[in-house]
């Protein structure tokens, strides 16, 4: 068996969608982070819907014991 060179792929996409990395940290795409600016989420409570595997964020305007911070890279 010989070796053959992975290519590296990208999807740009201006739809809001999210990916979680190999640490486990959740990435928000530009379409995403631009809704959570426009309406200053600083809170999100991570939703599951376990029948179609999908996941969803609802904003809180103040934090609870289950929500997460939102910060926003520069």
């Amino acid at each position: 068996m010989s070796w053959e060179i992975f290519t590296r792929t990208r999807t740009t996409t201006t739809t809001p969608s999210i990916s979680i990395n190999n640490k486990c940290r959740i990435g928000l795409n530009r379409a995403t982070t631009a809704i959570f600016k426009a309406n200053a989420v600083e809170f999100v409570l991570l939703m599951w819907d376990s029948d179609q595997s999908r996941m969803g964020f609802r904003p809180v305007v103040k934090k609870d014991s289950r929500s997460y911070g939102v910060s926003y890279a520069k």
